[in-house]
């Protein structure tokens, strides 16, 4: 408002143009701090949302084998895990064990993609934490969430997960290198 005090009448700009400039910046600033605020609270949230997890020991447990069965087996039968589990056929311990902790990695996953996908959550920073695993999933055990989708008659189960994989596997990562 003290920039009023300097425009003169020699200028132009009556008083009244002045009152109206500054409530158009006022709310203009309202609309941009609001706007920053909820950049903020998404990129609070997403850190918020790996750390939760991460330390969990189910979850370091289930992403450790899982992705070490992947790594290690390529060609193992996900698809045939979830055939016989949800069809009432019956697992060996060991067996049952990836079932579970796949589970675990697939449902964890799936959450933060809600997040990501209705934008509660920042994409950017859930991208750089976690782009290789949806994709190494999405592609490693795809067989396994088809069949786990037959099986519950439901084309929903997993879709956020498969839809994010899919949409950061069409355009390129913008993964920034640490210094």
């Amino acid at each position: 408002i003290g920039w009023i005090a300097l425009v003169d009448e020699s200028s132009g700009v009556s008083c009244s143009d002045c009152w109206i400039i500054t409530v158009v910046l006022a709310v203009g600033g309202w609309f941009f701090t609001a706007w920053r605020q909820r950049v903020l609270q998404r990129k609070q949230i997403a850190v918020e949302l790996l750390n939760r997890n991460r330390f969990q020991s189910a979850w370091v447990e289930g992403q450790a084998a899982v992705f070490n069965k992947l790594n290690t087996e390529p060609n193992f039968d996900w698809a045939s895990l979830a055939e016989r589990h949800l069809g009432n056929g019956t697992l060996t311990d060991e067996e049952l064990k990836s079932y579970h902790h796949l589970r675990i990695v697939l449902n964890f996953l799936e959450f933060i993609a809600i997040a990501v996908l209705n934008r509660a959550a920042d994409e950017n920073i859930i991208r750089w934490a976690l782009q290789s695993q949806y994709q190494r999933l999405d592609s490693g055990v795809k067989k396994f969430i088809i069949k786990v989708r037959e099986k519950a008659h439901s084309e929903e189960i997993y879709i956020n997960l498969t839809t994010l994989a899919e949409k950061w596997r069409k355009k390129p990562s913008y993964a920034r290198p640490t210094a």
